[in-house]
């Protein structure tokens, strides 16, 4: 890194800099730079659909389209604090919750600063964490649908995993910051945590730790209740909170399932993008004309 900060420090020109970095990028990783970016990577960052919360940053050489392309037959596991007692109805307390505050799932640190009891709201290890630095990070796994399928909770898309501010390990590390360097990056290894997380193997105990936390209505996958009579009471909660559809377009009642259903919200959130980017087009060109 010495070389990287010769350039950073050097009076060049800010379009040198740019240049000699990039070359540095080459020589020391072999990844060639784009000139501009390309997809959905903005340099700047994200903030939620409704333009507030925290900012996201994803990495300049996996994009989140990438992981999309890549790992769609995956999800982000959140079925900690009592998620997976489904049955006492948890999960609806929780996700009405999240909907009152903001509309974030946040780490116990953010709960912290926005004034919420972590001993009501904080994870299974809420101490552990805040000595770690795991406290600052909202925890999930990586799960392929296969082993996810008889869980209860929360699932996020796999396109997090394109976040720069994500700790994944392949095993039970409690978010801790020390352990960054072991810390896995490859679409390979993080396929990996996912494929062994439901077989016992190593890695079934993997971890990916998201900074601050996450937007529920942006990035979820499917919500799975334990049965009927929940799913019920979960949809009355998001028509309180006057919430019918996400921001990919997908309906409420698509995406909340039954323990043991088999998910196809996947496909479905790709025929609705599919078919926004149709009419999209499709406008366009009348506009166009």
């Amino acid at each position: 890194m010495k070389d990287y900060q010769k350039i950073w420090e050097s009076d060049d020109s800010t379009e040198d800099k740019i240049k000699n970095i990039k070359k540095w990028v080459k020589t020391k990783y072999g990844i060639q730079l784009p000139d501009k970016p390309s997809g959905t990577y903005q340099p700047g960052g994200h903030t939620s659909s409704f333009g507030d919360g925290f900012r996201t940053f994803e990495r300049w050489d996996l994009t989140a389209d990438q992981v999309e392309d890549s790992m769609d037959d995956y999800v982000l596991q959140h079925t900690i604090g009592g998620l997976t007692e489904s049955e006492e109805g948890r999960i609806v307390g929780t996700i009405d919750s999240i909907l009152q505050s903001g509309g974030e799932l946040t780490s116990t640190t953010s709960r912290i600063r926005k004034g919420v009891s972590i001993s009501k709201t904080g994870g299974e290890s809420s101490g552990g964490d805040i000595k770690s630095g795991g406290a600052s990070y909202l925890f999930t796994r990586i799960k392929d649908n296969a082993s996810a399928n008889e869980r209860r909770g929360l699932f996020f898309k796999s396109r997090n995993l394109s976040r720069q501010d994500i700790l994944a390990y392949g095993q039970d590390e409690w978010g801790n910051i020390e352990k960054i360097k072991k810390r896995g990056g490859t679409l390979d290894i993080f396929k990996k945590f996912g494929d062994l997380s439901g077989r016992g193997g190593d890695h079934s105990g993997n971890e990916a730790c998201l900074k601050n936390g996450i937007n529920l209505l942006d990035e979820i996958e499917y919500i799975r209740v334990f049965h009927e009579e929940e799913r019920q009471a979960l949809l009355k909660v998001f028509k309180k909170n006057k919430v019918d559809v996400l921001p990919d377009g997908r309906r409420i009642k698509d995406i909340i399932l039954i323990t043991g259903e088999w998910h196809e919200v996947g496909d479905i959130r790709k025929r609705i993008l599919s078919e926004a980017e149709h009419v999209a087009a499709a406008a366009s060109s009348v506009v166009g004309k």
